[in-house]
């Protein structure tokens, strides 16, 4: 083994060299990672608004862990940027439901969703107006695309 190869074995960088180096290099200084959870006509044994809501938080949580461990693995150590995708369509939530997965996000906020589809859940006016009073108390959760068709809404709630 050559000198230099031997010497270069026991380098050690300083961590905030990585970071500079990569605001030098126009790195980005945060990472996105995306999670998609599908739960489309899955939850129907759901026997009530509260093991629905641990159900959804505990999915939420663990979708989470994953994507902020991934970037954590990042050598430059980003800004995490975590979206999730969570698809909840053609399931009997009805107006509970929709009360239950708004608490659920809630509870694991800050949340950036891509996308909620809550397609096909019979929410009706009611659970569409059970959504957006949690979620719109709040700026920690953030939605991108959220999707209530059939859901039989007449906007008269």
């Amino acid at each position: 083994m050559s000198d230099a190869a031997r010497a270069s074995v026991n380098v050690n960088l300083n961590p905030n060299l990585l970071s500079q180096l990569a605001a030098k290099v126009g790195a980005p200084r945060s990472l996105t990672v995306h999670r998609v959870a599908d739960l489309s006509r899955q939850l129907h044994d759901v026997k009530s608004p509260r093991e629905l809501e641990a159900k959804v938080a505990q999915l939420l949580g663990a979708l989470q862990a994953e994507a902020g461990a991934e970037i954590m693995s990042c050598r430059f150590r980003p800004q995490p940027n975590c979206l999730i995708s969570l698809r909840l369509r053609e399931n009997p939530l009805g107006p509970a439901g929709m009360k239950a997965v708004a608490q659920a996000m809630l509870s694991r906020a800050p949340l950036t969703l891509r996308v909620l589809s809550l397609a096909s859940v019979g929410a009706g006016d009611k659970g569409v107006l059970a959504l957006t009073s949690a979620l719109g108390a709040t700026s920690a959760v953030h939605l991108m695309s959220l999707d209530l068709s059939d859901n039989g809404l007449t906007g008269s709630a």
